[in-house]
């Protein structure tokens, strides 16, 4: 609502000035004035999203607590106390698809962080899985990446190390970079840039590698 109400003005100034055709010092201040507060209000839209949404059971005694503390109100017809309700607890972290995995098959003692367990008790004894990630699958996937990233080029290296030639370590090399570079694009949320950048650099490693044991 304060969204729209500030698209409004930005709107009634838009149209002041197409129909004058000129600006005064008044629209100016007034503009930006109202812009930057729609920016500020477009930030704290952006901050509400990224927290933990509440469980239902949170949500429920919430709900219940405030109805009962403000009867009057809570019992109007705009409902004023059924909405979402969110916790400081961050929300999605940038997701891929190694934390997914632990997230999702890993026993719950681990995948649950205490704060989850405890806005989301029902959840947790129900069997779900988890929003967000504890420390404990944040930490197993690091060390699954690093290792993952390690053998990426280990593997290649070996394999080109027996039997040496330079038409074998040709075709691992790109055979190696393409998967690396369908692994990468496929399983991670990296820009474009990133996985240039990474891919590039992967491929380069590999040439040297080819060049310096022919």
């Amino acid at each position: 609502m304060n969204l729209i109400h500030m698209q409004n003005e930005l709107a009634e100034i838009r149209a002041e000035q197409a129909g004058t055709g000129t600006t005064n010092a008044a629209q100016m201040l007034r503009l930006r004035t109202v812009l930057h507060a729609y920016t500020d209000a477009m930030r704290d839209w952006d901050y509400m999203y990224t927290l933990a949404q509440a469980s239902v059971d949170v949500r429920s005694d919430r709900r219940a607590h405030l109805q009962t503390a403000f009867p009057t109100l809570g019992t109007g017809p705009m409902n004023p106390f059924n909405t979402r309700y969110r916790t400081l607890n961050r929300g999605d972290v940038k997701r891929d698809v190694v934390r997914e995995l632990l997230r999702k098959h890993l026993h719950g003692r681990l995948t649950w962080s205490p704060e989850e367990r405890e806005t989301n008790y029902a959840g947790y004894h129900g069997g779900e899985a988890p929003r967000t990630y504890s420390a404990v699958v944040d930490r197993a996937a690091r060390f699954v990446i690093a290792v993952g990233g390690g053998a990426s080029l280990l593997v290649p290296m070996l394999i080109m190390s027996f039997d040496a030639s330079r038409d074998k370590s040709l075709i691992v090399v790109c055979v190696a970079t393409i998967l690396f570079a369908l692994t990468l694009s496929l399983g991670f949320d990296t820009g474009n840039d990133d996985t240039l950048t990474a891919t590039a650099t992967y491929a380069a490693v590999l040439v040297v590698f080819v060049g310096t044991s022919q």
